[in-house]
């Protein structure tokens, strides 16, 4: 939560607005998340369920032009100069974790791995998913 109290306003990282504490000791919180409008291309049949970059390569021509990667990579990037300015790694940068607004801006999610850097840390221990390697932990 520190994480994302540090990154809180940047446009590219999906907001937290509240955490809802439970009445059980020890149980999770339930964390309340800005709201990310559906994309072209999302089946509307479940609209509050947005459509990760992943699923957007494959359905749509949006990614055929260099200059929407380049403006994607430039969004995901300062999203990660964000991260990285407050001391913390992302550690599950995929394309699953990148939401797309109808408006284009590109938000990344799932914090769960999310971690502050020091140097108890050793970045070539990576949690990450199967088949994905965060950039940041190529740091050293």
């Amino acid at each position: 939560m520190a994480i994302l109290r540090k990154t809180k306003g940047h446009q590219n990282i999906l907001e937290l607005y509240a955490l809802v504490m439970p009445e059980n000791e020890g149980a999770m919180p339930d964390m309340l998340f800005e709201y990310v409008e559906h994309t072209d291309g999302l089946d509307l049949s479940n609209p509050f369920k947005p459509m990760g970059i992943d699923k957007l390569i494959n359905k749509t021509n949006m990614f055929d032009h260099l200059s929407s990667i380049r403006n994607f990579m430039h969004q995901l990037l300062s999203a990660l100069d964000k991260f990285h300015s407050t001391g913390a790694m992302h550690r599950d940068i995929k394309p699953g974790n990148l939401l797309l607004t109808k408006d284009g801006v590109l938000k990344v999610l799932d914090f769960d791995l999310a971690e502050f850097l020091d140097e108890r840390y050793d970045l070539k221990f990576g949690i990450a998913t199967k088949g994905y390697k965060a950039p940041e932990s190529f740091l050293k």
